[in-house]
Order: structure tokens, then sequence, then C-alpha cells
């Protein structure tokens, strides 16, 4: 070889080496990007004060423990409501267990509501497949179902994207969202809006004139601020270089900031929660009430039509336009369906790819399980009609059923195998027997009125050439007027509506 070949080997050699070295230094796939970049996650605890509308009513925290293959990340949240002179206290926690790649592969979750209580196992295998055991009041539910791709924790979705190196102004990302104590899959889509400055307490003081804790010092800390919308509401997410939350904020007004153990916790607990239980014996105009419908008592006459002017925070935030509600202005009128309005101009099982979400399997809805499917055959058999089909579920699940506000659950095959629940396990089991009959269902939340008062609620709508509204914890097909939609995909939970209302008000008209 001369020692031209030789140079010129040698100057090959280094080009490839070089190039192979800007590959990986900048054209990693985000895989080997979180792999690398999760090694320098830092253990610890952060802390959050929960505002609504300038009024903290609770706090939440993220710990993260790295183990030699793997990262514990632990959220935990309590939120406190008061009404009718008590305070109604939710207790969430969560412990996911993750690959150094950020990938769930475990989860435990304890989620209390006024003392009732569910507990839950979750194991992803890595084909996506999840087996999901629910457990509340004595009985247990297993099931396994495949989810679409790798879902990721809210909490973890900042460390994603910062060690992910997509924290970059104008990027926009699809995510999927899995609440652990909710048990909720939510499709998120996040734009990276700007770049600022946020002010954070690291530190505290005890003040001893107003006897709380207050600031000892200011944490400046340069951080993105991201635009998310889809299931959950739009909100404003401020994260940092180290995929941390700073703030986060809702349109409904509800907001998430970061702070001080002293500022968010202890002062939380030594409010005076007397006279906030007391000031709730006389709530304010508009005010919505946290608890759900009274289970027993008279039924009310069924309602027509309901007009109610919204006020305290913007429609945009809101599920409130169109399938039997109408907006104009701040007011919104909704509207009783007529069943002989009903032609949908499909037969049973539906098979269009347009409602593949509405008919699909979720954590909290196990379509086509055999517990499911047998109820089906015995209650619809050869029925194809999906007007009628969804009158006989309704009036099914109203008799099968017995209202009890006595035990959470959150999984329909609890509340099947126990014949009793709270409403929302009435909406989730509706919700699979009718995706289970391929007739296209969603769960809803939102307030209704009874007795003059506006009470958190959740019922289903089914696809019967329009959404419609059923209430089979009521036993009406269609539901009347008195219900107002809010929000589509989520529980009537006391925690989710005050963060996802937030200083929402509501008068009849």
């Amino acid at each position: 070889m001369t020692r031209r070949h030789g140079a010129t080997l040698i100057l090959v050699v280094w080009a490839v080496a070089l190039a192979w070295l800007v590959k990986r230094v900048y054209f990693q796939s985000t895989g080997a990007r979180l792999a690398e970049a999760a090694q320098a996650v830092q253990p610890g605890a952060i802390y959050y004060r929960l505002d609504v509308g300038g009024t903290q009513i609770g706090y939440a925290s993220t710990t993260i423990d790295t183990l030699p293959d793997s990262l514990r990340v632990v959220d935990a949240a309590v939120i406190e409501l008061p009404a009718d002179g008590e305070i109604h206290r939710t207790v969430s926690r969560s412990e996911a267990r993750l690959s150094r790649t950020l990938r769930l592969e475990t989860f435990d979750v304890t989620y209390e509501e006024d003392g009732r209580r569910y507990a839950a196992h979750g194991a992803l295998a890595p084909d996506s497949v999840l087996r999901l055991a629910v457990t509340a009041a004595g009985f247990t539910s297993r099931t396994e179902l495949k989810l679409r791709g790798t879902p990721v924790l809210p909490s973890l979705l900042p460390l994603r994207l910062a060690f992910g190196g997509e924290l970059r102004v104008g990027s926009t990302y699809a995510v999927r969202l899995f609440d652990a104590p909710l048990l909720l899959e939510q499709d998120r889509q996040v734009r990276v809006a700007a770049e600022t400055t946020l002010a954070t307490p690291d530190s505290a003081s005890y003040d001893s004139t107003t006897m709380s804790w207050v600031a000892a010092h200011l944490d400046t800390t340069p951080a993105f601020r991201v635009d998310a919308t889809g299931a959950g509401g739009p909100e404003h997410i401020w994260i940092d270089a180290q995929g941390r939350v700073v703030r986060e904020e809702t349109a409904a007004g509800a907001v998430l900031s970061r702070t001080a153990f002293e500022i968010a916790i202890q002062n939380f607990r030594h409010r005076d929660t007397l006279r906030i239980a007391h000031a709730s014996l006389t709530p304010r105009a508009g005010a919505l009430d946290p608890l759900p419908p009274p289970p027993n008592g008279p039924r009310p006459a069924p309602v027509a039509e309901m007009r109610v002017r919204l006020g305290g925070a913007p429609l945009a935030a809101f599920d409130v336009g169109g399938d039997g509600q109408t907006v104009s202005g701040d007011t919104v009128t909704v509207r009783e369906t007529p069943v002989e309005s009903l032609a949908p101009r499909f037969t049973l099982p539906l098979r269009d790819t347009l409602f593949r979400d509405q008919l699909r399997s979720e954590p909290l809805i196990p379509v086509g399980v055999p517990e499911i499917g047998f109820a089906l055959m015995r209650l619809l058999g050869p029925e194809r009609d999906p007007v009628r089909a969804a009158g006989l579920l309704t009036h099914w699940v109203a008799g099968r059923i017995t209202p009890d506000g006595t035990a959470l659950r959150p999984q329909p095959l609890l509340a099947l195998a126990a014949g009793k629940g709270d409403g929302d396990a009435v909406t989730w089991l509706y919700v699979t027997l009718a995706r289970s009959a391929g007739l296209p269902a969603r769960p809803v939340a939102g307030v209704r009125r009874v007795g003059g008062r506006f009470y958190y609620s959740s019922w289903p709508e089914v696809w019967l050439g329009r959404w419609v509204p059923v209430d089979p914890r009521s036993d009406q097909f269609p539901a009347d007027a008195s219900h107002l939609r809010l929000a589509v995909g989520v529980p009537a939970r006391q925690a989710v509506l005050a963060t996802r209302l937030g200083t929402l008000t509501l008068e009849a008209q």
C-alpha cells in the first residue's frame, strides 16, 4: 500500500468515525436519548399547592427514586372540598416502576374518597398488554387488554419532553397519557409555545404574625410553556430544563404551583377547617355541589328543557356545544331528545372506523369479556336495532344495579358482581355493555339539576345518529334536560371535577 492509499484510508476512517459521532449525538432515537438522559435523573421530591380561584383546595407531590435498573415514581394528592357543612376528602396515591427508558412496567394505586376506597395493580407487558386487577368492597376484578401503544404517566410527560430533546419552541406532539389513580387513558396534543422565567419558593420560614409558613427565598427558574389540549380540557404547563413541572393552569381557573413543603402541605393541614365547613352551609350564588345527586327520595319529574347561564370561566374550557345542547352567548339550552326523532342509519354491530375510539376496550371498559357477553346474549339476543338496544340496556342496568354510594366500584365488573354501584359505576357498566354490543358509547360528566341545586354527576351517551344522553341510574331513555354535559371521557369524582370545572358557576334561567 502506498502512502497515498494509506492517507486516503485514514481520512475515510476518520470521516466514518466523525459521522458515527454526529449520528450518536444529534440523531439518536427518542428511546436512546431517554435511556442515556435518564441516567442523570436526580432522586427527590417536589411539592405542589393546588388552588381554585385563589383558594387552596389541596396539595400534591411527586417523588422519584433511582434504582439500579429502573425508576420508581410516587404521585400523591389530597383534595378537600367543603359542602353542606362538611369537608369531603379525596386521597390518591400511585407508585409506578419504570424502565430506564421511562417505559411504564408496573403500578399500584390506592384511591379514597370520603372513606370509600379502591386499589389497583397493573403490569404492562412488552407488547403493550395491560394486566389489571382492581379491588373494591371485597371484590376483585381481573382483566387483560391491549393498549394502543405505550402510555405515559402525566407526571412523566415533562421528563420525556425534556430528556427526549423535544422542548423546542413551536414543536407539537401527540401523546397518550395514563392516569393511574383513575385508571384512564387520555389522548393529549401538546405544543411548546414559548420560553419564559418563573419565580418559585424553594424554602420557607414561619411567620408568627400570620401563624403560617411564607416564602423565605424565591428561585428564578427558566421554563418552557407547553399548551395541552384534548381529554382533560385545555391547560398550560410550565416545564424546566430538568423535566419538572413548575406550574400548571387550566382554563377553568385551577392552578398547580411548585413550592416549598411547608407552604404546600403544612399551611393546608393547619387551616381553619371548622370555619370553612360552616361557611359551606350557605354556598355562594351559582356554586356547584361536589356531591352526587341524592340516590333516594322522590324521583323528580322529567325536564323537557333547561336554560343555564355559565359564568366564572370561559365556555371554551368545557364540552357544552352540540348534541342536544345549544350555546348562545354565555347561556346553554339543554333539550330532551324525543325517542321518535331518533332514526340512526345503521344496524348492530356498527363497524365504522370513525367510531373506533367509542367502540374499543379501555382499562375501565373491558369490551367483550365473558361476563359482559353472557349478559348481552340474554338481554339483546338477535336485536339489531340500535334505538331499541340502547333502551333495553338502559332499563336492564337500572333494574340490575342498585344505587349505592357506600363504596367506590370504578371497574364495571365490580358493579356487575355486587349488583350495586354509584353513578360512575353505573355509567361505565352501561358504556361497556353498549360497546360490547357494537353500539358506540362514551362516558360524560357534568352536573344534574335536582331540587334547584346543581350536583356533580356522570351518565353515558350513545350514538344514534347523534350523541344521545341516557341515564340508567334514573332509568331514563333518553335522559331528560336536567343533565348538563361539561366534560367527555372523565368520571364525576369530586377531585376530578373540582379541578376540571374550577371557578365555573351556574345559574338556571
